[in-house]
Formats: structure tokens, C-alpha cells, sequence
């Protein structure tokens, strides 16, 4: 039986993580941060995992927002189709979730010393931020468990209006899936087109066209839905 099969009869939703303890606590006990972070998902989203494309990130700043407003605009007046990231902190600080707009979609990085002060910013945006935005929290060191503690802990902290993404150019395909059996709601990155080889009309194997995206979120036993703006 699936999480969502098993939650499906259970009238009582899981709720978020409020206690900074406990959600600093899961991060020695993956199976349990796993567990309750799809639970969670699952009573938000059910099944249905979005595949969302995203501007490459090469920027180093601590935080940075995809803001689709400004994509839009800026692909009407310049025929750009991508959207542009712009920095929301240059600095080491994350920026005060007040601050954060409806349909931002925000990457923050975390290194693993932050541990006790992201999961202290999670409880500030879970209380202070709009609904209607995305966080894709991740860690350019190694460590894929700590990786996969980040989401878990946003989906457990932020409520359900709030998605939680996983960059597969950030975290590297393989773990992206996995990703998402720690309560990751949205797949996304940079999304190949479809190649062929010249002539001979053979697809060409991609890991990170939308169909091989769309396969992955089925391997995981989930729904793939493709995101309006993808």
C-alpha cells in the first residue's frame, strides 16, 4: 500500500513541523523525516508531482528568486523564453520571508553549519511569508542526505501553500528522485529539448528532457503533471 492509498482513508491530515526541536531532531532520522514529509505532501497534492522548468542557477549568492512576473515581461519585450533569476540577497543572509511575493520561486543555499538557522528560517516564513510561492533549498557541498534533510524539513515547516522544489541541476538527477520520497512536490530545473540524431530520427537519451523527468516521477509511483509554464 502507497502513502497517499494509506492516507486517503485517514480523515486526520499530518501537520506541519512548528517546533524547531523536533524539526532540527529529523535530521538524524531519515526514515522518519521521509515518512512524515510525504505524508504531509500527500494531503496537500496527493499523487501529482509538477514538472516545472527553470533557468540554470550559476549565481553563488546565498539567495535568489525566479519571479515570473518580470519572466514574463521580459520575454514579451525581448523574446526571451527562460526565466531570469535576480539575486534577492548578494550576501551571506537569507532574506526576511516578509519580504517574499506571491509566485516567487526561491533558491536557498545551505551549508551544513546553517542546519540550526535554516530550520529557524522556516519557522519565520512558515508564520510571516505569503502562500503562492516555491522554495528549492539546497547545498553545493557534499552530503546527500543533508540534501535531502532540506527538503524534507521545508515540506514538514512550510504550509501547504507553499511548494517545495527539487532542482535537478542542483542536486544531480538520481538524487532529485529520490528527493521525492522526502516530500518534494515539484521537480524542476532546466529542461532539455527532445534531440535526435542527425538524419535519423532516433531520440537520443537525455535524463533531463520533460519525458525522462515525467518517467522518473512515475518511477517513484507518482503522477507527473507538467506545470502550465513548462
Amino acid at each position: 500500500m502507497t502513502i497517499a492509498t494509506a492516507l486517503a482513508d485517514d480523515p486526520i491530515a499530518p501537520a506541519v513541523v512548528t517546533d524547531l526541536d523536533d524539526l532540527a531532531t529529523l535530521a538524524s532520522d531519515p526514515a522518519a523525516s521521509a515518512r512524515r514529509a510525504c505524508e504531509v505532501r500527500v494531503r496537500a497534492f496527493g499523487r501529482q508531482i509538477w514538472v516545472r522548468a527553470a533557468p540554470p542557477h550559476t549565481g553563488s549568492a546565498a539567495a535568489t528568486v525566479v519571479r515570473d512576473d518580470v519572466e514574463n515581461d521580459l520575454s514579451l519585450a525581448t523574446g526571451r523564453e527562460d526565466p531570469v533569476p535576480s539575486d534577492l540577497s548578494p550576501g551571506p543572509a537569507w532574506p526576511d520571508p516578509a519580504d517574499i511575493d506571491p509566485g516567487d520561486r526561491l533558491l536557498l543555499r545551505v551549508e551544513h553549519d546553517q542546519h540550526p538557522a535554516y530550520c529557524a528560517w522556516l519557522a519565520r516564513a512558515a508564520a510571516r511569508a505569503p502562500g503562492g510561492w516555491s522554495l528549492a533549498p539546497f547545498c553545493p557541498s557534499a552530503g546527500g542526505l543533508f540534501r535531502l534533510h532540506l527538503i524534507a524539513a521545508a515540506r514538514l515547516a512550510l504550509p501547504p501553500g507553499v511548494r517545495v522544489e527539487v532542482r535537478h541541476d542542483l542536486h544531480g538527477v538520481r538524487l532529485a528522485q529520490v528527493a521525492l520520497g522526502f516530500g518534494a512536490d515539484t521537480l524542476s530545473g532546466p529542461i532539455d529539448a527532445a534531440r535526435h540524431l542527425p538524419l535519423a530520427g532516433v531520440p537520443r537519451p537525455s535524463e533531463t528532457s520533460h519525458d525522462a523527468l515525467a518517467e522518473l516521477v512515475r518511477q517513484a509511483g507518482l503522477e507527473p503533471v507538467t506545470h502550465p509554464q513548462s
